[in-house]
């Protein structure tokens, strides 16, 4: 297990593991990807290092599909654990995919090819977000078969996802997805609970080992809450109130020290 440097994070889910699919859910600004990338980056590499198992083959896999991915915001985490950004950098590759077929061709030809043809061992493989290629491809559709063409792509995505536990179990590395928070605008109170609140559908809840959703309770505060929504071997509904820092996050009431 790697940490998120936060003790109550860590509790909530047990962390990062390697071989497993981490799922990520939730609005804008809410710190998805300082989860699922910048944390993970940092505290893989500073653990391989503390162990001496950092070789020169490690790298760390980005597919970044809304330009969200900074490396500013992960120079400031490097800094913020004493871990040098410059060999981070040297070992990390960022893919831009802004279709569908471009992140499938990423996940099932181009990134595997690269690494078995540069002999490259991923620490970490991460999606983000993983979906927002699936919606991009039913703009413009018209309303009443917008259905018809999410359930026409389903299988696509879920081979996705099938693909990066796959690579994940082959690499015995860390895999993390981002997602988006769905709109129940229009929809009724039956229809709201037939459906699930991110994008996807069952895979995304079932296939990885857990699925948190990170959102602001408040949109006035600063507060971000953190829910476990599923997990493989924890009680779902578990919460922890966190504000996001130069460090990552750190628990409302908490100790500022809370790396783990």
């Amino acid at each position: 297990m790697y940490t998120t440097f936060c003790r109550a994070l860590d509790r909530l889910f047990g962390g990062y593991l390697e071989g497993e699919l981490l799922h990520i859910f939730g609005p804008g600004k809410a710190g998805k990807t300082t989860l699922a990338s910048y944390l993970a980056i940092v505290s893989i590499y500073k653990e391989k290092k503390r162990r001496g198992e950092l070789r020169p083959e490690h790298c760390f896999i980005i597919i970044n599909t809304d330009r969200g991915f900074s490396i500013d915001r992960l120079i400031q985490i490097c800094e913020a654990h004493d871990v040098d950004f410059e060999d981070i950098q040297n070992r990390l590759y960022v893919y831009t995919a802004y279709s569908f077929k471009t992140q499938s061709r990423l996940l099932f030809y181009d990134i595997p090819e690269f690494l078995d043809s540069q002999n490259k061992k991923p620490l970490l493989i991460s999606v983000d977000p993983i979906t927002i290629t699936y919606r991009r491809e039913w703009k413009g559709v018209p309303r009443d078969r917008v259905l018809l063409v999410a359930r026409e792509l389903r299988p696509e995505l879920e081979d996705q996802v099938y693909t990066l536990i796959r690579l994940a179990g082959t690499y015995n590395c860390v895999a993390t997805v981002v997602n988006i928070r769905r709109s129940f605008r229009g929809m009724s109170e039956e229809e709201r609970r037939r459906t699930y609140p991110f994008y996807g559908g069952a895979p995304f809840e079932y296939l990885p080992y857990a699925t948190i959703e990170l959102y602001k309770p408040d949109i006035e505060s600063e507060e971000i809450e953190a829910r476990l929504w599923f997990h493989r071997w924890k009680r779902a509904g578990s919460r922890v109130r966190l504000f996001i820092t130069e460090k990552g996050f750190e628990e409302v009431g908490g100790s500022a020290g809370s790396e783990g």
